[in-house]
């Protein structure tokens, strides 16, 4: 996905065997590997290139809760940060407006893209009023 007017490429994954080999490939250091979390975002300024992961559950199956959603928006927001930082833009009372935007505008094609063959599964470890 291309990111305007920022002219940054976004890269989405949901396997981190995958994420990680992309993240070889592009130079990153080992310790930059994804373990055990459930969201990672690395980026490059060099190529202006942002890779975010969200990750399914230790079984690996396409399987998610409604709190992955919120992952996603969650690294999305160390994307735009990690851009508008590069832009020399920080974002405080008067740009917050233009980070909002960014985050609606990156949030509904990354959440269909990363989702549409997902199996949702309601939460059941919430406690009773």
């Amino acid at each position: 996905m291309h990111i305007e007017p920022y002219n940054w490429r976004l890269v989405l994954f949901d396997d981190k065997a995958q994420f990680n080999a992309y993240l070889k490939a592009c130079g990153a250091p080992e310790s930059a590997a994804v373990t055990d979390e459930c969201g990672r975002t690395s980026w490059n300024v060099k190529t202006r290139l942002v890779m975010i992961g969200v990750f399914p559950g230790p079984d690996g199956a396409k399987v998610q809760s409604p709190a992955m959603p919120g992952t996603l928006a969650h690294e999305l927001l160390h994307a735009i940060l990690a851009i508008f930082d590069h832009i020399s833009l920080p974002v405080d009372d008067r740009t917050s407006e233009a980070a909002c935007y960014m985050l609606q505008h990156l949030f509904d094609p990354c959440f269909e893209a990363l989702y549409r063959n997902y199996r949702w599964v309601k939460r059941t470890n919430r406690r009773k009023p």
